[in-house]
């Protein structure tokens, strides 16, 4: 989000910047002119939609971009008292539920021409065992969607890389009723981002990831931007189409010993390496 500020006072946009406490990095740039803090979308989704509310019946907004899961769900599942004082430019609630659900992106990449790697959806830590045995460890692990409800509470969970049984029985338990049990696959990680909108993309670009911390399956933390490998582009535009998205997003990928790229997940919102796309040209927020 702080990537997200400055590049849209580049623009030419007056920056106002919402986080759930303090201190908050988005906050202390000199490109935010209004610092404010609402709940957690996380553990009040009530208490950040009625703060959003105020928010933008009190000022007059351009428009409202989300930073993260929690955000987006809540601000597209109560878009109604938001809409009418702001632009969302978001698709229906039903595109933004598919766009998050990592079960729907797996169907969506294959249908696009897109490898995934081997995937079983598994329901108890039964059927996750059963999984990992047959793909074997170290095994790639979950949530349907990385926020979710449990026994009547919200919870935020990433993917995480599981070296044995114990570890692995210990998450499936908090990851709720349906998980996914997903192969490791080795190769370096291919980002593709861009902005897509009424049918077409607007601005694409893709990055190769250098490093990522931790090392051995975690957040980009050295990438460079690189030309797109042939028919990347195509099938990644197709795949989103079938998924029915538009605005910003991003598309990670394993690039495999054998060449193909397999897809492992995908950002329908800003992401952690928006700064780099934006200063090799394309700002994706301003666009």
């Amino acid at each position: 989000m702080l990537a997200a500020g400055r590049s849209l006072h580049a623009a030419g946009y007056r920056v106002c910047m919402i986080a759930f406490g303090r201190p908050a990095a988005g906050h202390w740039s000199r490109f935010c002119e209004e610092r404010l803090v609402l709940p957690s979308p996380v553990r009040d989704v009530a208490g950040f939609v009625r703060g959003l509310a105020t928010i933008v019946e009190r000022d007059r907004y351009a428009v409202l971009l989300p930073g993260g899961d929690a955000a987006l769900r809540a601000i597209s599942r109560h878009r109604s008292v938001l809409e009418p004082k702001v632009m969302l430019g978001m698709p229906s609630h039903e595109v933004v539920e598919r766009a998050v659900d990592k079960i729907e992106l797996v169907h969506a990449a294959a249908e696009a021409g897109i490898a995934c790697p081997q995937t079983m959806v598994c329901s108890g830590p039964a059927e996750a065992s059963a999984a990992a045995a047959t793909l074997g460890f170290p095994v790639i692990v979950k949530p349907r969607q990385t926020v979710f409800e449990i026994d009547g509470c919200t919870r935020q969970l990433s993917s995480r890389i599981v070296w044995d049984e114990e570890q692995l029985a210990q998450l499936v338990q908090t990851l709720g009723d349906r998980c996914l049990v997903q192969q490791r696959k080795n190769g370096p990680i291919y980002s593709c981002s861009g902005v897509r909108a009424d049918g077409r993309l607007l601005a694409f670009a893709t990055s190769r990831y250098s490093r990522t911390y931790p090392v051995d399956g975690g957040p980009v933390a050295y990438a460079q931007t690189v030309e797109p490998p042939p028919e990347l582009q195509r099938r990644v535009e197709a795949m989103l189409s079938l998924l029915g998205w538009q605005g910003i997003f991003e598309v990670e990928l394993v690039h495999g010993v054998d060449g193909a790229f397999c897809v492992i997940d995908m950002n329908p919102r800003v992401f952690g390496s928006l700064s780099l796309v934006t200063n090799a040209g394309a700002p994706l927020t301003a666009i």
